[in-house]
């Protein structure tokens, strides 16, 4: 199974909560699965487990609003997310 983790959020100096996790979950799961990380800062790098990873934009850009991965599988392989600007005290996860 190929599993994408986005681990944009993961600090480039030291870990916080979010990213002490994400990079827990990270390396948990690449035990018992094919994993790819997402990344936007190659400085992440330091803070992450040693598997495969795809450079994209930060996750605060306009240019988050869709990305593509490629695959040999017939699972789809492009994905996108609503493009709307963030506001303060709205969703962060800027899905409807």
């Amino acid at each position: 199974m190929k599993i994408v983790i986005d681990a944009r959020f993961t600090r480039t100096d030291h870990h916080d909560g979010i990213s002490r996790y994400g990079s827990s979950l990270i390396a948990a799961t690449s035990k018992i699965a094919d994993v790819t990380m997402l990344i936007s800062d190659k400085r992440q790098l330091a803070l992450l487990p040693d598997v495969p990873y795809v450079h994209i934009s930060s996750p605060l850009s306009p240019a988050n609003c869709s990305w593509r991965v490629k695959s040999t599988s017939s699972v789809p392989t492009s994905w996108s997310a609503p493009c709307r600007p963030w506001e303060p005290g709205a969703a962060s996860t800027g899905w409807s």
